[in-house]
């Protein structure tokens, strides 16, 4: 029972050292292929695609920051 902890007790050791938090969904889109969409607590939005063939697979994502608008910014405030 104690092996079946590990992996959970692993992960939450390492996410309890990072600033940030990410929560990503993937969505297999045809036979090999996926897309993945991912949100970060610090508003970092990444998307991926992937591509098996075989036992080899390649992911190519990139990730940014959206922008926000802020109540000093407003054409209005100016």
């Amino acid at each position: 029972m104690i092996f079946r902890c590990l992996p959970a007790v692993a992960a939450f050791a390492l996410l309890a050292g990072c600033s940030t938090v990410n929560l990503g969904v993937s969505v297999p889109v045809g036979r090999g292929t996926g897309v993945g969409v991912s949100v970060g607590s610090d508003g970092r939005v990444g998307v991926g695609v992937g591509v098996s063939v075989g036992a080899g697979s390649v992911s190519v994502g990139t990730s940014g920051q959206l922008p926000v608008n802020k109540a000093a910014d407003t054409p209005e405030n100016k």
